[in-house]
């Protein structure tokens, strides 16, 4: 595909170039000063996600005439938690899905609020490196059930 569809500015391919770069974070190492870059790579992983699901979500709630006033609602002001609950609600993800993202959601916020406890800068990567793998898959899942709803809006 030459150019992934687009959604409130949202490019697929941009998504995929940035997660890229991400897994490539993940996987350096530099030996002469052992250090990793696995917090970056979780916290674009973390970012990616949540800009794939507001706009995953505000794409579909653009469809729905009958959710205008929730739509307007969640124009100015709409985060992950929203987005993952409109997903579930107008039912293009599984309640395992759901419940995936509510792990990734929980992992995020402990990751964010809890990583000035880290004791030294190697307990970080480790911390963050297992985050990112243990998330990395919903976020592929997740990318792709976007594009598949760009690639469904577009043919209409």
């Amino acid at each position: 595909m030459a150019q992934a569809q687009q959604a409130n500015g949202v490019s697929v391919d941009e998504i995929r170039r940035l997660y890229n770069r991400a897994t490539e974070h993940s996987l350096y190492f530099d030996e002469d000063n052992q250090n990793s870059r696995n917090l970056e790579a979780f916290l674009m992983l973390a970012t990616l996600l949540e800009g794939v699901l507001t706009s995953f979500g505000m794409a579909l709630l653009e469809k729905r005439d009958d959710l205008s006033a929730l739509r307007g609602k969640r124009k100015n002001r709409y985060g992950i938690d929203n987005a993952i609950n409109d997903i579930y609600l107008l039912g293009k993800i599984s309640t395992d899905e759901f419940g995936d993202l509510e792990k990734f959601k929980d992992d995020r916020n402990r990751c964010i609020h809890e990583i000035f406890n880290k004791k030294s800068d190697e307990e970080v990567e480790k911390y963050t490196n297992d985050l990112f793998k243990k998330h990395k898959t919903i976020f592929e899942s997740m990318t792709k059930k976007f594009e598949k709803e760009l690639q469904r809006s577009t043919k209409k």
